[in-house]
């Protein structure tokens, strides 16, 4: 989903099979939230050292909430 090349990445209808996406056995049918979609926007324009920082601080804080 998050490969650049669109040849290579997997189809949206592939994804919206995933149970992460569903809901009661049924594909949300549901608008993004504008501010979500805006931070993501944000997210993809940011470069390479600065999203690598903050996937790793993400990924320290998933860690210390499952731990505590």
């Amino acid at each position: 989903m998050l490969t650049l090349d669109p040849k290579r990445g997997t189809t949206s209808a592939h994804f919206l099979e995933h149970p992460w996406f569903r809901e009661g056995g049924e594909a949300l049918d549901k608008a993004i939230d504008s501010a979500v979609l805006s931070r993501m926007k944000q997210f993809r324009a940011m470069n390479k050292l600065k999203k690598l920082i903050l996937k790793v601080i993400a990924e320290n804080y998933k860690q210390r909430k499952s731990k505590g």
